[in-house]
């Protein structure tokens, strides 16, 4: 499996003119190119169904990657650490896989000897970790607690990962993109499987935690009953779709791999996200438009056809439409004529009776500014930030800290408060500057604008491991791109 097929070649020199998107090449890969990343993928599911002589072949391919092809290593260790549904980063090993690839960051911080740009990122670095620390020491909670929720939103130490483990390596972006699109085309696969022949949580068995599956006792519901499954996997995709937008052209099955996959997810700011990608990062203003208003034409006949489908009842006792997509548009309906807190908690399938109650605990401690601190739910005690949430129907769980929500932008604002939510955005955005002048700048835009949609749903967006180690990889390939212009000619690390 080398770097040298004819399609990495083609999509290598590929360089559309204005006007000539129809030109793009189609993803086509030789079967063997298909094979490592399926026995990977499959060694991830085994061991999330806690199956760990699964682990060998998960080694082994690292092994063979880091000989033969680097392309391959790292897209198999982010999958790893992130754990991506396949496995559950907590529970594998004593230290979460999350912590372990944070920690391997910390040694190529330390040992690897960087150009003038890393030393730009670090100093950025360096700068939002000095300023989360300051913030927190606001709170009234230990600093000792904080540190294990604060630690998720260091995550983006991970781009020094990818550039250490090329040292001495050619990189090629258009090759990294061949490299990447069979992993996300083999989770769409999974997501489809399991969501529709297995109804359960086997290929992605840590998709959904509520009940555990594992290969002895796997979660497998009747053949026929199609289910949901979270889009933790999923979020992992949005990694290709920014060269899915500007460079590839896909084959119809291709397509419908994608739209199914992401499809049977059913979530809703998830789907958004990928648009909001497609859409904004297409190469001209035209097609941005046409597909803007194609996508309003979409979205009114996908809300028609789930207005004629069936109800379902929720668990919680809420009603939802089968697709999802009429009641999550009918949530604006209850949020513009909510009258009172009970009628706003409904709104954001009830993300906001989460949100209420703890944001008022921030203002009566008069905390706006900086935040109650990162309190964790199980660790924190003090009584001054225990809740009774009385939004919530369960009462079995409306005791809980002021502390988690899933709208990851209210989560900055409870943590470190106005001042840390304005320098975090600014941060985010200080890297952007770092490297606007690079090719392919505009990736770490695409996957910005993505993470922050998933954020809004409470998948991950710019606080939790999962998202960020996207993040990083997409940033230091970025680099890694560009590497021959950015005075990399200090001595490589040792292979």
């Amino acid at each position: 499996m080398t770097a040298d097929t004819s399609l990495e070649h083609t999509l290598t020199s590929y360089t559309p003119a204005s006007g000539q998107e129809r030109k793009k090449p189609y993803f086509d890969l030789p079967f063997r190119a298909w094979f490592l990343p399926l026995l990977y993928l499959l060694s991830l599911s085994l061991t999330g169904l806690q199956f760990y002589p699964a682990l060998l072949p998960i080694v082994a391919c690292w092994l063979w990657s880091l000989k033969n092809d680097r392309y391959q290593l790292v897209i198999q260790l982010t999958l790893f650490f992130g754990g991506y549904g396949f496995i559950n980063v907590e529970k594998l090993f004593p230290l979460w896989t999350s912590d372990m690839a944070m920690g391997l960051s910390l040694v190529f911080w330390f040992i690897y000897r960087k150009p003038r740009i890393l030393w730009k990122v670090l100093i950025a670095i360096l700068c939002y970790i000095a300023a989360l620390i300051i913030l927190s020491m606001f709170s009234l909670e230990k600093f000792s607690i904080q540190v294990s929720m604060m630690r998720r939103y260091l995550a983006i130490i991970y781009i020094i990962v990818p550039i250490a483990l090329f040292s001495g390596k050619e990189f090629r972006m258009k090759v990294f993109f061949t490299k990447l699109m069979p992993y996300a085309m083999i989770i769409c696969i999974f997501y489809i499987i399991d969501a529709v022949i297995f109804a359960g949580d086997i290929l992605l068995p840590n998709v959904k935690l509520s009940q555990e599956s594992t290969f002895y006792a796997p979660n497998i519901s009747n053949f026929g009953n199609i289910i949901r499954k979270y889009p933790l996997g999923l979020l992992f995709v949005a990694i290709i779709l920014f060269p899915i937008t500007r460079y590839y052209r896909l084959r119809w099955w291709q397509l419908l791999l994608f739209i199914f996959g992401l499809g049977v997810t059913q979530t809703f700011t998830v789907i958004i996200g990928y648009l909001a990608g497609f859409v904004l990062f297409q190469r001209s203003c035209k097609l941005i438009i046409s597909y803007c208003f194609a996508g309003v034409l979409g979205l009114v006949l996908l809300y028609g056809i789930d207005s004629l489908l069936p109800e379902k009842n929720k668990e919680s006792g809420a009603v939802e439409s089968t697709l999802r997509i009429k009641s999550s548009l009918d949530q604006f309906t209850i949020l513009a004529s909510a009258t009172d807190d009970e009628d706003l908690a409904k709104f954001g399938s009830q993300r906001m009776a989460q949100i209420i109650p703890k944001v008022e605990v921030l203002l009566h401690e008069n905390r706006e500014l900086t935040g109650l601190g990162f309190l964790h739910p199980q660790k924190t005690t003090m009584t001054r930030y225990i809740i009774e949430n009385e939004f919530y129907t369960d009462i079995s769980e409306n005791i809980e800290v002021s502390s988690v929500v899933e709208v990851t932008a209210v989560q900055v604002f409870l943590n470190i408060g106005i001042i840390g939510l304005i320098l975090h955005i600014a941060f985010f955005i200080w890297l952007y500057f770092i490297i606007r002048h690079l090719p392919y700048s505009k990736y770490y835009l695409c996957l910005l604008v993505m993470l922050v949609c998933f954020g809004f749903g409470g998948f991950g967006g710019l606080i939790r491991e999962y998202t960020l180690f996207i993040l990083s990889l997409g940033y230091a390939a970025i680099i890694l791109n560009s590497r021959e212009k950015l005075d990399f000619r200090c001595p490589w690390l040792k292979d």
